[in-house]
């Protein structure tokens, strides 16, 4: 996500002002090694996004995929904290998949996802030899396809319905996103994707 809004703001000649908010160590630590090899400066913060507060306003948000994440009441919470943390005239902009039809409540790996990415884990197992043992990465992989949760996004109207409640504009076009096969609660599979701007 930063190299993709560096690469929009280089198109217009511009340099941003970053901050990137996460409350996992890990990304924050692979993005600021890649600001630091691109020459980009790079603030971080280690906080829940859904409560977090900034030091000053923001002009933009950007996250991509991220609203999954949160069960509707939280998901609202979020949005709410988006609303408080932008300049007047600020923007969200993200990419969420979009559900038909889904049932109401979370959603998981399917005994044949979590099959498929085990696999999918077995055949990297050489390449993460240096970081960690192979039994490690098994009982990692395993925990990940039984702990990981999405609520779905079943529509752009839930979507502008979400962003109208914590007081945005939203702007949505719902694109295709190709007939690939599923491996796991959130991946594509055949889905529609929602590009929101929602102005503050």
């Amino acid at each position: 996500m930063v190299a993709v809004v560096v690469d929009a703001f280089g198109q217009l000649g511009r340099t941003p002002d970053l901050t990137l908010v996460d409350r996992c160590e890990t990304p924050l630590r692979l993005c600021t090694e890649w600001a630091s090899t691109a020459g980009v400066s790079l603030k971080t913060t280690q906080a829940d996004l859904a409560t977090f507060t900034g030091d000053r306003p923001f002009d933009l948000v950007c996250t991509h995929s991220f609203l999954g994440y949160f069960d509707p009441a939280a998901r609202a919470q979020l949005m709410h904290t988006w609303h408080r943390n932008l300049t007047e005239n600020g923007r969200v902009i993200t990419v969420n998949r979009l559900r038909p039809g889904a049932q109401a409540g979370s959603i998981g790996f399917t005994p044949e996802q979590s099959a498929g990415f085990l696999s999918r884990t077995e055949a990297g197992l050489a390449a993460l030899s240096a970081v960690a043992s192979a039994a490690e990465v098994r009982k990692a992989a395993q925990e990940w396809t039984s702990r990981f949760q999405t609520w779905p996004v079943q529509s752009s109207q839930a979507l502008e319905a979400l962003c109208a409640q914590a007081g945005f504009t939203a702007a949505i076009e719902v694109v295709d996103g190709g007939a690939s096969r599923p491996k796991g609660p959130g991946s594509p599979g055949g889905a529609r994707f929602a590009h929101l701007v929602a102005q503050k």
